[in-house]
């Protein structure tokens, strides 16, 4: 029987998942297929679910056209595909975890470099956690016992730097690049290979039979492909009733039929891969017992990145994790918006509605086609580091940019400090080449300085004048600290973002504007504020500005506090606002007076 995808294209790749109690996953995964311009057959083969996850083909009209397998026990990943192939009947086979999300243009992609390249027999795309990084195991080298051992020990250590299978530490490659192996849950292969091969070996239940696939094909003369136009989002492991304990023990399984299948030279590598295979095996079922009950990688958090492969408009806010990035992304939610936002740590981020947290590495390693849609822009970033992202600006759905610099470009512009000196030329830098890159899009770009920005828990200036009074139970303060400040709340800078949405067209976006507090006060009159609500209530002391020069020239050499320089001093009695630069009008911005 042909199928065609509801294109009415002819088919050309049959496409084969596994499903093991794969719960929504499985829906999301067959959609996402059905978005790919090239025609296929869908071909699912049920392990013996008990989840029901396979009735969604019955229920979905969508998925009509997919052919369903069941079988009555799980009889192992190999099994399943070769039986899934043997009732195919197209010239490439799409071997597809019902766990991952194809990107639309992915499948194209990769039948056109198989098409390209008639000494390639499989090609493997660029398989991406929920958050947007790239997993381990794309591109790999095959195994041997150093780079067993090296594996295993980057495990618990991932930044040893020893020889291991994976590649993912090794710069993504901007084209095709032949590998020894790629990722079994989302790879491309040719018919005729898969056939001359024998297909997966299926003395592999689970784990080591995409190695061990990938080695014979290579072994038959043709080329294994790893490409990184090609994506996938995988969320690793998420068949439900899988414990922890049965995945160890078929990674054993497997560790040992791939070696006895590819035997090392000599007997003493032979033995100590044995050894290194029990020593894996029982810390893997000693790490189990801690998990006893649990499934595997069954965690509420991440989700499906549905916001990264969604049609509808969003908004992409650059380094969230922040003061300000909480205010603002909470502000964002409340109001209605669904927000895309990064952090090179997502994992540690809040849960906060309406708002998917992506690693920034998923910008810079997708093709431009693949980028997330979006309409406005906000960056947390060090304004530098926008530059990273460039391709982000050039996207054409895109109306206002917002980017954060620094008043520091102001009170530091005549510093002596190397460091500091260095900042500023930076920050002037990328104002610049900022503005030129909105001049030349024609899209609405804005520039925000902002004074010493207060509130929440990860800001550096308040919270560590709090954390040294009350750990010393005294502050130490110049007799002439009478420079005034302005401070303000991140909440009331994520307001005025929000007033920003609405009246992107009524700012002047030709210069930098300041962005400061609603009080202005001198810098002794803020310290004590501080310290007035600073729990044990510390007490303040004048000190002589030359010992505290000396104290914080000995502590820019600790680990962590270079920038704790003998000017900070001399900017307790520098005024540090601004009346003559541009401000932000009274109209879109109202901040609060100094509440710490």
């Amino acid at each position: 029987m042909c199928l065609n995808n509801p294109t009415g294209k002819m088919a050309q790749v049959s496409v084969i998942v596994v499903n093991y109690n794969s719960g929504n996953l499985l829906a999301t995964c067959l959609s996402s297929v059905y978005q790919s311009p090239v025609a296929q057959e869908i071909i699912v083969v049920d392990n013996g679910s008990i989840d029901h996850s396979s009735d969604v083909i019955k229920k979905n009209r969508n998925l009509s056209g997919v052919k369903l397998i069941r079988n009555s026990r799980n009889l192992g990943f190999s099994s399943a595909v070769n039986m899934g192939v043997s009732i195919s009947t197209k010239e490439y086979l799409l071997i597809l975890n019902p766990d991952c999300v194809i990107r639309p243009h992915a499948l194209e992609r990769m039948v056109l470099i198989l098409e390209q390249n008639s000494d390639a027999g499989v090609v493997g795309g660029l398989v991406l956690d929920f958050f947007g990084a790239e997993q381990a195991g794309c591109r790999r080298r095959d195994p041997n016992l150093e780079r067993s051992i090296g594996k295993f020990a980057k495990e618990w250590i991932p930044k040893i730097p020893v020889p291991s299978i994976d590649m993912t530490h090794l710069p993504l490659p901007k084209s095709e690049l032949p590998v020894d192996a790629i990722s079994g849950s989302f790879f491309l292969v040719r018919r005729r290979i898969f056939d001359a091969v024998g297909g997966l070996d299926e003395g592999y239940f689970l784990h080591f039979e995409d190695l061990d696939f990938c080695r014979k094909v290579r072994e038959s003369g043709s080329l294994v492909l790893f490409s990184p136009r090609a994506c996938a989002f995988h969320q690793k492991g998420a068949s439900g009733g899988v414990t922890t304990r049965k995945i160890a023990r078929y990674k054993y399984l497997g560790f040992k039929r791939y070696f006895k299948n590819y035997p090392p030279d000599g007997l003493l590598a032979t033995v100590l891969l044995a050894t290194l295979s029990r020593i894996m095996f029982c810390v893997q079922l000693s790490t189990s017992v801690f998990q006893e009950g649990k499934t595997a990688n069954r965690h509420a958090h991440p989700t499906i990145p549905l916001p990264l492969i969604s049609s509808h408009s969003q908004i992409m806010v650059l380094g969230g994790r922040c003061d300000l990035g909480e205010f603002l992304l909470t502000r964002l939610s409340a109001c209605g918006y669904d927000i895309i936002a990064t952090s090179r740590s997502p994992e540690k981020c809040p849960i906060i509605p309406r708002v998917q947290w992506i690693n920034p590495e998923f910008l810079t390693n997708v093709p431009v086609a693949d980028y997330p849609k979006f309409s406005r822009l906000f960056s947390l970033l060090p304004l530098w580091e926008i530059q990273k992202y460039s391709e982000l600006l050039t996207n054409p759905d895109l109306s206002s940019v917002h980017v954060f610099s620094s008043s520091s470009i102001l009170s530091k512009a005549s510093s002596k400090v190397p460091t500091e000196k260095s900042l500023v030329r930076a920050l002037v830098a990328s104002e610049d080449w900022f503005l030129k890159q909105m001049k030349k899009s024609r899209v609405a770009g804005k520039v925000l300085r902002p004074t010493m920005i207060y509130g929440g828990r990860y800001n550096r200036n308040i919270n560590k004048i709090k954390a040294i009074a009350k750990y010393l139970r005294i502050f130490p303060l110049v007799d002439e600290a009478t420079g005034q400040r302005q401070p303000v709340h991140a909440d009331d800078i994520a307001e005025f973002c929000i007033t920003a949405l609405r009246e992107p067209k009524s700012e002047d976006f030709s210069e930098p504007a300041l962005i400061s507090g609603g009080e202005v006060l001198d810098f002794s009159q803020m310290i004590s504020q501080v310290i007035h609500h600073t729990s044990g209530q510390p007490r303040l002391i004048n000190a002589p500005a030359e010992l505290l020069r000396f104290a914080l020239r000995l502590l820019s050499y600790l680990p962590g506090q270079k920038n704790m320089t003998a000017a900070i001093v001399d900017r307790t009695q520098q005024n540090l606002v601004y009346p003559d630069e541009i401000h932000l009008p009274p109209r879109l911005f109202s901040p609060r007076r100094f509440y710490p």
